[in-house]
């Protein structure tokens, strides 16, 4: 049994910004050698940092930043010293976010505890709000909701005294994450409408796009199919106005998970190669992991193992790279699931197992009640039908509590094919067959409830999916009408200009003809007679070039030969009355000599 997990949500952290700039050292140290005082010099260095993606050039440039603010908090100046404490608490927080990102969790905290405790001092609200948030997103990881709630509440509510949308949305938005993870469906989505209202009071679109896209993600979990697609739609199309590549692949991946939901496989396939290549380009690691993750999904309901479990593999080597605790829990799930359907029952037990471990850690109720259902399969297939009951048990008891109904379905057969199992051992004694065979019979009658409930889920999908391909091949031959109408105007609108300029066109060479013509009035040089004669037919050819070209490449197929041989013969005709034209002028031009000399 596989679980699939997308989440896309921000956190407001502050990690580097992309900056772009060929010698980004040379530039900051010539900046710093021209800088005048040390604050100045704190202010370059913190700017450098923030626009600097590289961590191994800003980290650095940050301890610096740790030294030079230090040194400023030793002077008497009250104001310089409040810089300096300033500049410490960032200095601070960026070394706890180096930490975070190394998976040193413990180090991480003290340094952003540190960060926190200056920022109280100095009462700088903003930052206390920034480290508070990125306190409660690492207990968040490790699990420690209450905590993680606790810390974000207290970051809200700072947020909310000096009335910072923007932070409110995104601390809205994490809490809102954490209900959601932890099965409170309401809850969760109460928070992400609050967060996406202020989104779009403030016009944030990046932010209002992850929003629509939470949002998505509860519905498409509840089933609501149409509903779901909808908040992706919308979301996809804000990513694409703003340029946003790592949504727009995770858009793209949503959809992708729809389709495969649905069974259309080979669709799915389609947006997850799409997703996966556009996180590839843009190093999302957490994003290449989750696609290859889904890829191998695909392959393994299509029955290719071998390449299911290389999926799956490539997913959780980077999961485990970059300390993705719920990634590699869903992944190890997946390889457990492959491991199963092959009999390898050890290899499964194990990958099971320590599943369950991280899912546990991380309070991940869903991926829990999976893991307990799956360990209790195997056991089964072990024959060790005490245990199998034990860990199905727990699981039934965690889906009945969040209402997981697909986990119910398995639990409740999973319970009857090991009352079954166990009545029919030969040492069963008659009493307990009887008993067994009762038990097992109740949780096949709720199996058959679940089951048929979310076969009814699965007729409303199929009947969504019919509509939404009406939908889009409506949408499709609208679209097409329309370009075909544009196409239609704007060659309407190129022939009437083409028709203006062919117009003025030849209206000029007629005036530059008419002027050539009035040269024989004139004294002028038999040579600038003829220069003038030349040009006006070179450009009367090349206009019966230009004005003709579409009909002889209609006559001609565009076949340079053809092309070829009726320009030499307009050239052939135009040649004669070129000559023409030239001994008229020069005859004009020696009679009026001749008359004048008389």
């Amino acid at each position: 049994m596989t679980f699939l997990f997308f989440f896309l949500i921000s956190f407001l952290v502050s990690p580097p910004l992309s900056f772009a700039q060929q010698n980004p050292i040379d530039s900051l140290q010539l900046a710093l050698k021209n800088a005048r005082h040390d604050t100045t010099r704190l202010t370059i260095l913190n700017t450098f940092i923030e626009n600097e993606n590289d961590e191994k050039i800003w980290q650095p440039v940050n301890e610096q930043m740790k030294i030079l603010s230090e040194k400023l908090i030793q002077s008497n100046n009250k104001e310089i010293k409040l810089k300096g404490k300033k500049g410490l608490a960032d200095a601070l927080n960026n070394t706890g976010y180096i930490y975070d990102n190394q998976g040193q969790i413990k180090s991480a905290l003290v340094y952003y505890s540190r960060s926190l405790k200056i920022k109280e001092e100095i009462g700088d609200k903003a930052g206390i709000a920034n480290s508070l948030t990125n306190i409660g997103y690492i207990y968040n990881n490790q699990g420690q909701i209450k905590l993680a709630l606790d810390y974000y509440s207290r970051s809200l509510k700072i947020q909310e005294e000096f009335g910072d949308k923007m932070g409110i949305a995104t601390t809205l938005n994490n809490i809102g994450y954490i209900y959601d993870n932890q099965g409170q469906i309401k809850t969760a989505l109460s928070y992400y409408g609050r967060s996406l209202k202020i989104r779009k009071e403030i016009g944030d679109k990046a932010g209002i796009a992850v929003s629509l896209t939470n949002i998505g993600y509860i519905y498409n979990n509840q089933g609501q199919i149409k509903t779901a697609l909808d908040y992706y739609g919308k979301s996809l199309k804000i990513m694409e106005e703003i340029g946003d590549k790592m949504g727009i692949a995770y858009s793209l991946n949503n959809i992708g998970l729809i389709y495969k939901n649905q069974g259309l496989l080979k669709e799915s396939l389609d947006y997850f190669g799409k997703s996966l290549k556009i996180k590839e380009e843009t190093g999302d690691k957490t994003g290449i992991a989750n696609s290859l993750n889904n890829i191998g999904s695909i392959f393994d309901n299509q029955g290719q193992i071998k390449s299911a479990l290389d999926y799956y593999g490539r997913s959780l080597k980077i999961l485990e790279e970059i300390g993705d605790k719920a990634g590699i829990a869903k992944s190890l799930n997946n390889i457990g699931a492959i491991y199963e359907k092959q009999l390898r029952l050890k290899e499964a037990l194990v990958s099971y197992g320590r599943s369950l471990k991280i899912l546990e850690e991380i309070g991940d109720k869903m991926g829990i009640a999976y893991s307990l259902n799956n360990i209790g399969s195997i056991y089964l297939k072990e024959k060790k039908y005490v245990i199998a009951r034990s860990y199905t048990d727990s699981s039934l008891a965690i889906a009945k509590k969040i209402g997981f109904i697909e986990n119910l379905r398995d639990a409740e057969k999973l319970l009857g094919e090991i009352d079954f199992a166990q009545g029919n051992l030969p040492q069963t004694s008659f009493p307990n067959r009887v008993e067994l065979a009762f038990s097992s019979l109740a949780h096949y009658k709720q199996y058959i409830i679940y089951r048929d409930s979310i076969k009814n889920k699965e007729n409303e999908r199929a009947a969504i999916r019919q509509q939404m391909k009406y939908e889009f091949e409506k949408a499709m031959i609208i679209k097409e009408q329309k370009e075909k109408e544009e196409k239609g105007r704007e060659g309407e609108r190129v022939k009437r200009r083409n028709r203006l300029q062919y117009s003025a066109i030849f209206i000029g060479i007629l005036l530059l003809f008419g002027i050539v013509f009035m040269l024989g009035r004139f004294h002028v040089p038999v040579r600038v007679v003829e220069f003038s004669v030349f040009m006006s037919f070179l450009l009367l050819f090349e206009f019966l070039l230009v004005f003709l070209d579409p009909q002889i490449d209609t006559l001609t197929g565009s076949m340079p030969i053809l092309k070829l041989i009726i320009n030499a013969l307009l050239a052939g005709a135009i040649f004669p009355v070129h000559g023409f034209f030239e001994r008229f002028i020069k005859r004009r031009l020696f009679k009026k000599r001749l008359a004048s000399s008389i």
